[in-house]
């Protein structure tokens, strides 16, 4: 009897639990939208890396944004760049590229929040060790 009572608790709790999971959300280009404070960072070969990049996504596929770079110590304010991304509806993690004629093209993968608030990632060109992280 007593076996009985703790199992049927057991499962009333986990019949809870279950309940209150949050129902998974969906996403697409239209949830990566807004004006976004990104970085990345890390190292380029044996160089290290910071950049603070505004990018604006217009919902549709399409960054653009003003970029500030450090690479190995050398500067490079106000640079102008454009982009690409495309959304996984399923698990809310994408993929984009960024370019202009100084960075060239910088590749990343990065999950984000269902809301599209949050995104973190990495750079996926070869020699690269860096993270991005963006935030509307």
């Amino acid at each position: 009897m007593q076996n009985g009572k703790m199992l049927s608790a057991a499962m009333a709790i986990g019949g809870l639990m279950f309940a209150a999971a949050p129902a998974a959300q969906a996403c697409d280009n239209t949830t990566l939208k807004g004006i976004y404070s990104t970085t990345f960072s890390g190292h380029v070969g044996s160089s290290p890396l910071a950049v603070s990049v505004v990018l604006v996504a217009d919902g549709l596929g399409n960054f653009s944004g003003d970029l500030n770079e450090s690479i190995g110590g050398k500067i490079v304010s106000g640079q102008s760049v454009t982009g690409i991304y495309n959304i996984n509806t399923a698990s809310c993690g994408g993929s984009a590229q960024i370019s202009n004629s100084f960075i060239g093209t910088i590749d990343f993968v990065f999950s984000m929040t269902a809301k599209g608030k949050f995104f973190s990632g990495i750079e996926t060109d070869r020699g690269t060790t860096v993270t991005v992280t963006g935030q509307r």
